[in-house]
């Protein structure tokens, strides 16, 4: 994937809509290549009709997602900085921080058969400059065949 290249990769993509939840909390909205709503726990690298062991998020700050939390509102000056993941119930070589390319893009591995958590690491930006970091709530990517 090219760092000049903004069509969605050949591989399960999801778009990532950050928003605040009452108490400050930043969770995100997930949404298929369709558009359509996907829990946070049903990421999967073998969804969309794709056969790869990767997971695409990009990230859509700002954005008001189709269908809008009751209780949270859309971000602006965020910008996604990197993944933080994690194979859940065990111990693999895989990379646990992956950075976002210029399009706010992480691209993840997840092994077959496997459950990943995964942290989005955002940065908060205020005229221009990086004021701080935000994490968001931990989805869960997985690649499996039967999800």
């Amino acid at each position: 994937m090219s760092d000049t290249d903004v069509r969605p990769p050949a591989l399960s993509t999801y778009q990532v809509i950050p928003y605040l939840k009452t108490g400050h909390h930043l969770q995100c909205t997930y949404l298929n290549q369709r558009g359509d709503p996907v829990d946070r726990d049903n990421l999967n690298s073998r969804g969309q009709g794709c056969n790869t062991d990767f997971v695409c998020l990009q990230s859509m700050a700002g954005v008001v997602p189709a269908v809008e939390p009751p209780d949270g509102r859309p971000l602006d000056g965020i910008r996604l900085l990197a993944a933080v993941v994690k194979t859940l119930y065990e111990n693999t070589s895989l990379p646990n921080v992956i950075p976002a390319d210029s399009h706010q893009r992480v691209v993840l591995p997840v092994l077959p058969g496997t459950r990943r958590g995964v942290i989005l690491v955002y940065e908060r930006i205020v005229d221009g400059q990086v004021v701080g970091l935000v994490a968001s709530t931990d989805p869960e990517i997985k690649n499996s065949t039967s999800a």
